[in-house]
């Protein structure tokens, strides 16, 4: 098998059939697989997915497994390559819906080479807005090194291996991505971008949203103690505390004056506070755990 396209889903029933027929309807030159993981859904992601599998349209070879005690994208994510076979492995997410030539253009770039790569993310709203700056056209920058967007990935399957997966350790949600390229990097491996590898990237409504900038502020503090060229920030207890009391100062002072709330300020102030538990979390023995990947 030339290839082997992993979704990870967990409650993503109403959008995730126009993912599944995306995928199922590539326009390449390779064989491929599909493998899905419900990863405990509570909704009609079971039914979807019974749907879809026995749809006659659908002529690309399909594994779907349930996984419900699986904890956070990195273990499901792991687990899912597991059950492939595919000479290149492309990451793509439930909610998106990736281009016709997607699979395409990964594998023409990928296969018979030591490599990871990211594709082009365009960004709409859950009303199908286009928002033009929501990603770079391009790698992820960051002061370390760049990486790619998790939700449009492809990589060699020995590399995958070689660097052991996922990081298990990391917090369920956030900077898998980031940490994941930063090690095929340091690795000595290259890291590249597919600008043919088109997704249309789904943003989330707002409560989704400050629950992720939550666990992003809390995975931050772990990014900064293991790699500190990419934030050198103490995180320590007085530090959160005092992040927070200013950003909840700006908050009142804008609120006395126009009676406005500033999303980005109440995104700030939750990441803040994502960052206060992670300094909690990440403290005494468990200040910097190691990786779990799967050679460990």
């Amino acid at each position: 098998m030339d290839a082997s396209i992993v979704i990870c889903v967990k409650n993503g029933g109403d959008l995730l059939g126009k993912q599944l027929d995306a995928v199922a309807n590539q326009s390449t030159s390779y064989s491929y697989e599909i493998v899905v993981v419900n990863n405990g859904s509570t909704d009609n992601t079971d039914q979807v997915l019974k749907d879809w599998e026995h749809n006659p349209n659908v002529s690309v070879p399909v594994k779907i497994y349930s996984q419900p005690d699986l904890k956070g994208i990195p273990a499901v994510r792991n687990f899912a390559v597991q059950q492939t076979t595919g000479e290149v492995i492309a990451f793509c997410d439930a909610d998106d819906e990736v281009s016709e030539g997607w699979l395409q253009s990964f594998v023409e770039r990928i296969k018979g080479t030591m490599v990871l790569a990211g594709g082009r993310i365009e960004s709409y709203d859950s009303k199908g807005n286009y928002l033009p700056s929501l990603f770079p056209r391009g790698l992820i920058r960051t002061s370390y090194l760049p990486h790619v967007g998790n939700g449009n990935c492809a990589i060699n399957r020995e590399l995958f291996f070689e660097i052991g997966g996922y990081d298990e350790a990391l917090p369920r949600y956030g900077f898998e991505d980031v940490d994941f390229s930063w090690r095929v990097q340091e690795a000595g491996f290259p890291i590249e971008y597919v600008d043919g590898a088109l997704i249309r990237f789904r943003a989330s409504d707002s409560k989704t949203s400050l629950k992720k900038k939550f666990l992003l502020g809390k995975g931050r503090v772990l990014m900064a103690r293991r790699y500190p060229q990419y934030d050198g920030s103490s995180y320590s207890l007085g530090y959160c505390v005092k992040k927070i009391a200013v950003i909840t100062s700006s908050i009142f002072k804008r609120l006395a004056r126009d009676r406005t709330l500033n999303r980005r300020e109440l995104s700030m102030l939750v990441a803040a506070v994502g960052n206060l538990y992670g300094s909690l979390y990440y403290s005494g023995s468990n200040k910097k755990p190691a990786p779990k990947l799967i050679n460990s």
